[in-house]
């Protein structure tokens, strides 16, 4: 278990209620119609592992700075909604880059222990 966060593509209503139908709309979307992961999630990977990599088998340095939880994460990227679930023990420091990371790409975070949502 760990921190959860939800990246979705906008739009995504501003008020926060609404902004939580919305996401759950797209989670029930995503088990009726799964997708290659969209650009906008690989792009945002990409940007978040190459300053946290995804730990590799028996590489002891990458385990060190490893904050993702469930691996790979490409796995958890859908057309829609990227899931990451980030160790508690590197969360304070992780989520702000995430949500900071996403939001420059334009994408909206929704933090599930929080339950607030960050736009661009």
């Amino acid at each position: 278990m760990g921190y959860g966060l939800s990246i979705v593509k906008p739009p995504i209503p501003l008020d926060s209620d609404a902004a939580w139908d919305v996401y759950d709309e797209i989670l029930d979307e995503m088990d009726q119609l799964p997708g290659d992961p969209a650009e906008e999630f690989l792009s945002l990977i990409n940007e978040l592992t190459s300053y946290y990599p995804e730990q590799t088998k028996g590489r002891t340095e990458t385990a060190e700075r490893c904050p993702w939880v469930s691996l790979p994460i490409e796995r958890y990227a859908g057309w829609d909604m990227l899931d990451l679930t980030i160790s508690f023990s590197m969360a304070s420091e992780v989520v702000p880059f995430v949500i900071k990371k996403a939001n420059q790409q334009g994408l909206v975070v929704f933090d599930r222990l929080s339950e607030k949502v960050h736009h661009p």
